[in-house]
């Protein structure tokens, strides 16, 4: 063996050169495969959901069709390649018993183009949506086109039914055409479908089309051009020194944070601009907020005093959202709206509901409004909304910059040479800031990106402080934790809900590693104090130790857990108010509930005094037939204060035109008095609501029962006796949070009749969706599809984690 063999630079070189030769080509297959990925994403599910429109507001059914008779629509095609129609049929609550037929014309008289039979054997389920598939239609864009359906044996008790939207004079969601019955146009529209097969360019430039409407052409081109050159970039440095450097040399360069901000930047332009005006959830209010503090000199006191439902109804505003949201279509635009297509007044709950959150994110707004004008530009919330609006979403993509920083920062910090961590500098900012959801909210206007920014930077700082745990640097992170969870209650209320665990949870395994790390170095002290071999006594064994970590942690937690538990009587107080009920439409007034040994049922009644009413609104189980609902219960009169008679007004209301109220007279002697009172709600409405009130004297209420015809449960009516008290946070903890989280507090600690099984599943599930891609007024989520998938990533993802924690052989340290 040569002597040169045995040099360790030697050695090196052939190790590095190694190395090199494997770094190649993983910068070759992440530079190429990211980027296609990421590409084929957007272009297949964004080609899926662009050739394909549903019209899907219903607010009655056509009647029966029977033979002889059509119900037709007329429309005008998006796209070339019209390739089907759906249509949303009734089959009241049977299975399909005749066929129909789909006739695709040019116009009412004219010859057909496609003729589509459906047979009753495939019409399946309960009010299906029925698609009537045909070869597709080429040049089809921009053209006028006319269905109509027969079902020629259709008979009276076995005919289908058609659903769709009587306008009444209040909207119209399609105002490119109009239902027709027998030949003959209705003010209505039918619950359609759309469905194209265009070229992939072809659908693209249609989109780019009805962009130009939200946003000038040039500017998103130059937008575009940006985010490409901003993801090219990195490939083309990674390339570039892929041959003499390996990736966490070349992701450790300055110019990797520039790049991903400025893909942040122009992704978040992009959204920012083409998001329609007033379709971010809840935009007009924090909108409001953001115009009282500029009107108001950005004194937020002024603001929190003012009495926005009385003498401080700002109707210059109120008319100014008006018209802008009408001019933008907002009703036909925005999921569930009960009239699309019908011009919209918002009403001072709907403007003003963000008065209760921290300032600060409008305050940030409020500055930029005054500064804007300050420059010359005319950025006024009463003159000119739309540029208002447009430039708080400014302010929110800028807020969103630092996340994606944060993001690079927090790669820096897990990243390791010679590994797929060494790419995580790039890749986890640009994962985040390409993230849907995160995109479309960080670009409206909205106070969930400064919570975001807030939650981001603490989990930055738990990182930090688990690699450097010890010391003044140590006590100063944790320090700086336990500040940043105090200061995210200032951005948004809901933040606690992210940060309480969070900062919890890093601070528990912060403290076992400090204490594990103490254990080692007294036993390393102690066996050399007695001259014991390095060889012998080393580290405890890595399993012991990973073990013993574990067991300081949920020591710890136990701890917390026990003593939250012991502690939480005292930090609640007893209201004296049924859970469940609130006064009139304000959410943080309460139904009081009166104790007495005469009541119905239990020992407690629900009281109301003359001219006070109380409502409770009763989610109904759909889909679901046609059906009775019925409310029962007992009322009485209260003589304590001398009264002689009153009246107990009881109502069920349900799809804001269907009412019913029953009247009780009461007397001095006539005690417990009976009702009984059934509405007869429409198929698939959604929610009906119980009211109650009293006139003349105060009316207590007792054992109600809720039932429906051939369907249990329907829908549930929280706390029908009333014996369930509502609790309250303890006023010295209540001074110090949030309204909001005051809220959430005390939801969580009063007692509910609902199964929360159900509850937290449906939390879950709608976080989730939330999560991934749930857009508009998270009315317009992804395909379930692409839910599933995302939901094995997410499993297979965890599962790797643990898989990695129980086989690897190596001690603890901060990154477990």
């Amino acid at each position: 063996m040569s002597t040169q063999s045995l040099s360790p630079s030697s050695t090196l070189e052939r190790s590095g050169a190694k190395a090199r030769t494997l770094s190649i080509p993983m910068v070759a297959v992440l530079s190429v495969l990211i980027p296609m990925f990421g590409l084929g994403y957007v272009l297949f599910t964004g080609y899926g959901a662009l050739t394909e429109r549903t019209y899907s507001s219903t607010n009655d059914t056509t009647g029966e069709l029977l033979a002889h008779h059509t119900v037709g629509q007329s429309f005008v095609a998006r796209y070339d390649g019209l390739s089907s129609v759906a249509l949303r049929l009734g089959t009241v609550g049977q299975a399909a018993q005749r066929g129909i037929v789909l006739h695709l014309k040019r116009a009412p008289n004219e010859a057909d183009i496609a003729t589509v039979s459906v047979p009753a054997t495939q019409i399946k389920g309960q009010d299906p949506w029925q698609t009537f598939a045909f070869p597709a239609i080429q040049n089809s864009q921009d053209q006028h086109f006319y269905i109509d359906v027969e079902s020629p044996g259709g008979k009276p008790g076995r005919a289908l039914t058609l659903f769709w939207w009587q306008s009444n004079g209040k909207g119209d969601p399609y105002p490119l055409g109009s239902a027709f019955i027998d030949g003959k146009s209705w003010n209505a529209d039918l619950a359609f479908s759309l469905h194209y097969s265009p070229s992939l360019i072809g659908a693209w430039v249609q989109v780019a089309r009805a962009f130009s409407v939200n946003a000038p052409p040039l500017l998103v081109i130059a937008l575009g051009v940006l985010l490409l050159l901003a993801l090219v970039w990195p490939i083309w440095k990674i390339r570039k020194g892929g041959h003499t450097s390996s990736p966490a040399t070349i992701l450790t360069q300055p110019w990797v944070l520039p790049a991903v901000l400025c893909v942040g930047l122009a992704h978040g332009l992009l959204y920012s601009l083409l998001i329609p005006p007033w379709q971010g959830p809840d935009e007009l209010s924090h909108f409001s907020y953001a115009a009282l503090l500029d009107r108001y000199n950005l004194d937020d006191r002024v603001v929190q005093r003012l009495d926005w439902q009385g003498k401080d109804r700002d109707g210059a505003l109120i008319d100014a959202i008006a018209r802008s949201m009408n001019s933008h279509d907002f009703t036909r635009y925005v999921g569930n709206s009960p009239n699309p297509g019908a011009p919209i007044t918002p009403d001072t709950k709907s403007v003003y509901a963000e008065l209760r959150q921290p300032a600060t994110y409008y305050w940030l707004c409020a500055v930029t409004l005054k500064a804007a004008r300050h420059i010359g530009l005319n950025t006024d919330p009463y003159t000119d909304p739309d540029a208002a609006l447009r430039l708080m979403r400014l302010v929110s993509v800028i807020l969103s910059l630092p996340i994606v920083g944060l993001a690079w920062l927090a790669g820096r910090l897990l990243a390791a040479p010679q590994s797929l961590r060494a790419w995580l500098p790039l890749l986890l900012p640009l994962t985040v800031t390409l993230l849907p959801m995160h995109a479309f909210v960080d670009s409206i206007a909205n106070n969930d990106v400064l919570s975001e920014l807030a939650v981001s930077a603490l989990t930055v700082t738990l990182i930090a402080l688990l690699r450097w745990p010890r010391g003044l640097r140590g006590l100063l992170l944790a320090a700086l934790v336990i500040t940043l969870a105090v200061v995210s209650s200032r951005t948004k209320p809901s933040a606690l809900a992210a940060v309480v665990p969070l900062a919890g949870l890093g601070l528990v395994a912060w403290i076992g590693l400090l204490v594990g790390r103490t254990m080692d170095d007294r036993r390393w002290t102690i066996a050399r104090a007695f001259h014991r071999p390095s060889s012998i006594v080393h580290r405890p064994p890595n399993r012991k130790a990973r073990v013993r970590g574990v067991a300081i942690g949920a020591g710890i937690a136990l701890a917390i857990v026990l003593a939250t538990f012991i502690l939480a009587p005292m930090l609640y107080r007893p209201l004296g108010t049924a859970a469940g009920w609130r006064l009139g439409n304000l959410p943080i007034e309460k139904v009081p509930i009166s104790q007495t040994e005469s009541a119905h049922a239990g020992k407690y009644v629900l009281s109301l005094v003359s001219g006070v009413s109380t409502s409770q609104q009763l989610e109904l189980a759909v889909p679901h037939p046609e059906l009775s609902l019925s409310l029962t219960g007992y009322a009485r009169l209260y003589t304590g204060n001398g009264a002689k008679t009153a009246r107990a007004v009881i109502g069920l209301k349900a799809a804001n035109k269907l009412n019913r109220n029953k009247g009780l007279t009461l007397g001095a002697s006539s005690g417990w008095e009976p009702f009984n009172l059934t509405l007869k709600i429409p198929a698939d409405v959604a929610a009906a609501t119980v009211k109650l009130s009293a006139q003349g004297g105060t009316v207590e209420f007792d054992d109600f029962s809720l039932a429906s015809d051939g369907i249990s449960p329907i829908a549930v009516l929280l706390n029908p006796s009333f014996e369930k008290q509502e609790v309250a946070l303890a006023k010295p903890i209540a001074h110090f949070l949030p309204q909001e989280a005051q809220w959430m507090a005390e939801v969580a600690a009063n007692p509910q009749t609902f199964d929360r099984s159900n509850l937290w599943s449906y939390y879950m599930n709608t976080q989730f969706q939330s999560f991934w891609g749930n857009f508009g007024w998270v009315s317009l989520p992804l395909s379930d599809a692409w839910f599933l998938f995302w939901l094995v990533v997410s499993m297979l993802a965890l599962l790797g984690v643990l898989w990695k924690i129980v086989v690897s052989e190596e001690e603890w340290d901060w990154k477990d």
